[in-house]
């Protein structure tokens, strides 16, 4: 909903390569186990996400905000680190 492409295609994506193992694996090893492509993914998720996570939470102003996927806990926590101004408490 607030990232830009490709980054919004990613839940289609994991329906795919659920059912094609080997290019599950080929893609685990290129983009997480493959540390220069992983740190400049990362970079790239962050600068490609992170306004419009900060205007979806300020928009919405929710109570609380869960993050189900381990990877990306990083990015709703930049979120609501930096709209808090350092004030807002986040566990």
């Amino acid at each position: 909903q607030c990232a830009s492409l490709p980054w919004r295609w990613i839940p289609h994506m994991y329906r795919r390569l659920a059912k094609k193992p080997l290019q599950w694996r080929l893609t685990v090893l290129l983009f997480a186990d493959f540390r220069p492509v992983r740190t400049f993914c990362e970079w790239w998720i962050h600068y490609a996400t992170a306004s419009g996570l900060r205007q979806l939470i300020e928009a919405q102003q929710p109570e609380l905000v869960v993050s189900m996927h381990a990877m990306c806990n990083i990015y709703p926590m930049a979120a609501l680190r930096r709209l808090g101004g350092g004030r807002r408490r986040v566990p």
